[in-house]
């Protein structure tokens, strides 16, 4: 058996998770920890934060009504996403205030290192295998 050197380890990885905690109203509400989240949440986490940002860099003078529904369901998502907080708590947020929840959740330290693990793992992506035909039936009509 090889010996354990006093050497830096390459990776250290810590399983308990620490929350940080956001105040509502003198009430503290915890924001989840990235590292808790599975890469699919996070990936689609990711996927919305550009459709905010897409959303965010429309001029005022060409906002849809659409667009502003879609902004407002878009940040509301993100923040239940990432603050555990009652219903009601939610509800009275303004976009602004839900903004900044957004905002402290990617920086937190534990961000940075997740959105770089999927950016990273989502741009090299293999193609993705077409899926069998299924007929009427439910039976594969694939060749195979």
């Amino acid at each position: 058996m090889a010996e354990v050197g006093t050497k830096t380890p390459l990776l250290n990885l810590d399983t308990l998770t620490e929350r940080y905690t956001v105040m509502v109203d003198g009430e503290p509400y915890e924001l989840r920890n990235p590292g808790e989240l599975s890469l699919t949440a996070y990936h689609n986490l990711g996927k919305k934060s550009d459709e905010l940002s897409k959303l965010l860099d429309v001029p005022d003078s060409e906002f849809t009504g659409e667009q502003v529904a879609e902004l407002d369901r878009t940040l509301d998502y993100l923040c239940r996403a990432v603050l555990e907080a009652p219903d009601d708590v939610h509800k009275k947020l303004k976009d602004l205030h839900k903004l900044q929840v957004i905002q402290t959740f990617n920086e937190l330290p534990e961000s940075k290192g997740m959105v770089a693990l999927v950016a990273g793992a989502t741009a090299e992506k293999a193609p993705e295998a077409e899926e069998p035909e299924i007929s009427p039936t439910g039976e594969s009509t694939s060749p195979d």
